[in-house]
């Protein structure tokens, strides 16, 4: 059974508002979120602010205290096996902070887009990469076989 962390929201908050550098003050929340990618982190405080991100991670620590958010899951079957193993279907802490940003009644959706343009545009830039790496591969690996058959052909002719 996995054990379920509880967050001091209080002193976490107050160290993060105590952090006066830009830079530092983002390095300790993606920490906290655990999130490795810090692009989004700088977007939201470029547009929305310092405050914004404190109060985005204190609603975000309070929520993963009472369990966190479930993740949206179409298929039944698998919510309901996902729901025995563990509570895999909820959310992490930072996917939990990004769900209360792009959900925010306080944000445009053109600003969300503006936040989060980057992290989708690579994703569709490495989704169109990979396809066209594996059309390649099929096509070398077709290239290939046809090579090594006219070669067999070949032995075979000579024989």
């Amino acid at each position: 059974m996995e054990i379920k962390k509880i967050y001091d929201v209080e002193t976490i908050i107050k160290k993060c508002d105590s952090i006066e550098d830009k830079n530092k003050f983002i390095n300790f929340v993606s920490e906290t979120l655990q999130e490795k990618q810090k692009e989004f982190l700088y977007q939201i405080y470029a547009i929305l602010k310092r405050d914004f991100i404190l109060k985005t991670l204190e609603k975000t620590l309070k929520i993963m205290n009472e369990g966190g958010i479930k993740k949206k899951n179409n298929n039944k079957k698998e919510e309901e096996e996902e729901e025995k193993i563990n509570n895999k279907n909820i959310r992490s802490i930072g996917g939990t902070f990004i769900h209360l940003v792009k959900t925010s009644d306080l944000i445009s959706k053109d600003i969300i887009k503006k936040i989060f343009w980057r992290n989708t545009k690579k994703k569709a830039m490495k989704k169109k990469l990979y396809k066209s790496l594996n059309n390649l591969n099929i096509n070398i690996n077709d290239n290939n076989n046809k090579k090594e058959k006219e070669q067999k052909n070949n032995k075979n002719k000579n024989k």
